[in-house]
């Protein structure tokens, strides 16, 4: 579990202490989530991990590996749409919502 951000907004305060607590497994599970469209804060997580390497805190080995992480991650997000778009077409084509849906695409 995260550690709770404080009230006021200040998320990236509690990025780096859940960055240390958690370590690089949690950053590429939230990084490969973050690659498949899951509205994750990615951006800041890898600054703050950058932020870390740069103060000696975290390993510096540690960016190749994410960065095939991310690439898996855009590969999957790709295959995702590649082939499960023709079934969640076949499946709602023909529907009110997705007669909406090709009413407002062609405005």
């Amino acid at each position: 579990m995260l550690p709770e951000p404080e009230r006021d907004g200040r998320m990236l305060d509690a990025a780096p202490s859940a960055l240390l607590a958690y370590g690089p497994v949690a950053l590429a599970l939230v990084l490969f989530a973050g690659c498949l469209g899951v509205p994750l804060p990615v951006t800041m997580l890898l600054l703050a991990a950058g932020a870390l390497v740069r103060e000696g805190l975290f390993d510096a080995t540690l960016i190749s590996p994410l960065v095939l992480v991310a690439v898996v991650g855009d590969c999957t997000s790709y295959l995702m749409g590649r082939y499960g778009g023709r079934l969640f077409r076949k499946r709602l084509e023909g529907t009110p919502y997705w007669s909406r849906a090709e009413h407002a695409l062609q405005r």
